[in-house]
């Protein structure tokens, strides 16, 4: 799947590739997590509200500099 073809996807189908897809990193705010997942040669971030776990929004995007924030995060198996 391209990024183009995640974006054309209704919100529902896009939230079952996130949930099927692998789960890079999570980092967390002072109201926020952030869980970072890898789909094919893109990624998206979930945004949820701590209270609640509530769902807040989901961003698709392949620019590497948006990933800075989840580097030290990211476990790499050798």
């Amino acid at each position: 799947m391209t990024l183009f073809q995640f974006r054309l996807l209704d919100e529902i189908e896009q939230i079952e590739a996130v949930w099927d897809s692998p789960l890079l990193a999570t980092i967390e705010d002072d109201d926020f997590i952030y869980d970072l997942h890898q789909i094919h040669s893109f990624y998206a971030e979930v945004k949820y509200r701590k209270a609640g776990r509530m769902f807040n929004r989901m961003k698709a995007f392949k620019k590497r500099d948006l990933l800075k924030p989840y580097l030290d995060k990211i476990k790499i198996d050798l």
